[in-house]
């Protein structure tokens, strides 16, 4: 076949691809379903190569990908990148397979291919790596976390790490922003040339000198070098969760004398003052250096397996953070210090800058990227910012950092940034507001055991009375596997305020058998497996003088109820008085 005839071949493709799913998108809104993925599903069938053919259109294509927090971090950069003056292609209804991706691009762009947007910004289903990243090439790519979730379609965490790591391998070009505090992303950046980190400390990062005890690159204490570090998934004998070993330093005292051999750390300076084991009960994935396979040791975790941690054996540890956040506060608003490193002074594991990143890497290819006023980046040693933003949970510190290191590596300026985080509104089921029988009900997603855990130490903070309806689906979209229930501590509901829990979704039975086995009084317990008919409890749950509800619910029942809450109550708007009950 002759090339023009290849050429327009490709063409009436490309047409008849972008007619039909703009028909399957008229349709779907026709009968009120969203249509984030059945268009892309449709154009796919006729041009398979349909991302492959609208992405270089684009100036930069970016990508979010992980477990939790994909959604989070994308809206968030979204937002920023649009505070920033540019105009963004993105998937933000989290349809992030393949159709979700194209059917993103199509409804960006005109209907002969054309983009309408500068910038391609995707979150990635971590299952779809493979298929996404090479379709869609991105030069940058934000990797949250790593979690257990849904066994039947990604099986265990070493196959979904395998297959990111296989992913990057194919994009020789890509900048990674990592999660330093998760071994199991950080360990997807050993080797890479273009990777940054960001983390959180746990306490205060002192300015200037780098404090005695911290670990340096490559230098990985032994165990007994730092008293009362614990390997992952247990102690070490004289260890208890809560407390400090004997011999440790207790927090607030001089950090322990540097390991032998350890050398001062150059870049965001750390500290290993006082170890802390929280939230025993909490399952820890990665409980093993995926370099050498000895159980990981650390200094303290933050949740889930996110801390600071070292192999004793082979020298992975935690990476010098080139975005570390500290002074958290996760009230109901989320505000933090960020201390950034973009040149990495005097670091053996050296930042952005100092690798060459901005002269010949994604920054230096941003000419037509700079924002339109301001956007000049003049790389400094260390800089701190006060970032706020209208979210709930410690987890979501991660998701303003991957966003935040997203941004600043792009060239956003730090104001910017500060006032996009500003005026933030959390995307559906992410902690989103609603009033229900005058009450203040939230809608949160969960979907595996480290979400259940987050969300449950979120809505437990404060101390007024509150009542749950947890919804459980098995369907395809959720995990046919629900065995996950059994790893999440739905113990500490066992003697916290909460009134009533309603079990709600396909999966009802199971939850309420779960949650009597972690010792919820089954008096407390309520079986509705229908949605409406929880909702009714709730409502009367609300009569009686509960003061909070909450809806948590997997992916298929998060649309429906945050429907019928939008009908039978209203979506609190940012800034508008949220009619809160009296606590008399």
């Amino acid at each position: 076949m002759s090339r023009s005839r290849i050429k327009i071949t490709v063409w009436v493709r490309l047409v008849l691809a972008l007619l039909a799913a703009r028909l399957v998108a008229f349709g779907c809104r026709l009968f009120g379903h969203p249509g984030t993925s059945l268009p892309g599903v449709v154009a796919l069938k006729i041009f398979p190569g349909l991302v492959q053919f609208l992405v270089p259109g684009y100036e930069r294509v970016l990508a979010v990908t992980g477990t939790n927090g994909k959604t989070t971090t994308a809206n968030l950069l979204a937002h920023t990148l649009r505070r920033a003056g540019f105009t963004v292609a993105h998937n933000a209804e989290g349809a992030n397979m393949l159709p979700g991706v194209a059917t993103a691009l199509i409804r960006d762009c005109t209907r002969l291919g054309r983009p309408r947007s500068r910038v391609a910004l995707l979150e990635v289903d971590e299952g779809s790596v493979a298929k996404v990243f090479a379709a869609a090439r991105p030069e940058l790519v934000i990797v949250t976390n790593y979690f257990r979730d849904q066994l039947d379609r990604y099986w265990e965490l070493e196959r979904t790490t395998a297959l990111l790591r296989s992913a990057v391998a194919g994009l020789p070009g890509v900048t990674l922003i990592l999660n330093g505090d998760d071994p199991l992303v950080a360990s997807v950046g050993r080797g890479h040339p273009r990777t940054c980190y960001f983390g959180v400390l746990r306490d205060t990062a002192p300015a200037g000198a780098v404090p005695s005890g911290t670990v340096s690159p490559g230098a990985a204490p032994s165990v007994a070098a730092l008293p009362g570090a614990t390997s992952a998934g247990g102690s070490l004998p004289g260890v208890s969760a809560g407390a400090a070993s004997p011999g440790s330093t207790s927090p607030g005292a001089a950090p322990p004398a540097a390991p032998a051999g350890a050398a001062p750390s150059g870049g965001i300076p750390d500290q290993v003052a006082g170890i802390v084991l929280k939230g025993s009960g909490e399952t820890r994935e990665g409980r093993f250096c995926l370099c050498c396979g000895t159980a990981l040791v650390y200094h303290y975790y933050h949740y889930g397996q996110l801390g600071d941690y070292f192999c004793p054996d082979c020298g992975f540890h935690r990476p010098v953070l080139d975005f570390a956040a500290f002074d958290v506060n996760a009230g109901d608003a989320l505000r933090f210090s960020l201390r950034f490193s973009l040149s990495g002074p005097g670091s053996s594991e050296p930042g952005l800058l100092s690798r060459g990143f901005n002269r010949s890497g994604l920054n230096s290819g941003l000419s037509g990227l700079q924002p339109p006023a301001g956007g000049s980046r003049t790389p400094e040693p260390c800089r701190n910012l006060f970032l706020e933003a209208p979210l709930r949970g410690f987890y979501n510190v991660y998701n303003v950092l991957g966003a935040a290191a997203a941004a600043l590596t792009l060239g956003i300026p730090a104001g910017c940034l500060k006032t996009a985080l500003l005026d933030y509104t959390p995307a559906l089921g992410r902690m989103e507001e609603f009033i229900f029988q005058g009450r203040p009900c939230t809608l949160a997603l969960i979907k595996n055991p480290a979400g259940v855990d987050e969300v449950l130490k979120t809505i437990l903070e404060g101390r007024t009375e509150k009542a749950l309806v947890i919804a459980i689906n098995d369907l395809a979209a959720d995990g046919r596997d629900v065995s996950w229930l059994w790893d999440a501590d739905f113990a500490r509901l066992a003697g916290a305020r909460i009134k009533k829990i309603i079990c709600a979704g396909r999966r009802a039975a199971d939850l309420a058998v779960c949650l009597k086995y972690a010792g919820i009084d089954p008096g407390r317990l309520a079986l509705a497996p229908e949605r409406a008919a929880s909702l009714k409890i709730l409502a009367q749950q609300a009569a009686e003088g509960v003061e909070e509800l909450y809806v948590l619910a997997t992916y298929t029942n998060l649309f429906p109820y945050a429907g019928l809450l939008r009908r039978w109550g209203k979506v609190v708007e940012r800034g508008a008085a949220q009619s809160m009950p009296s606590l008399s």
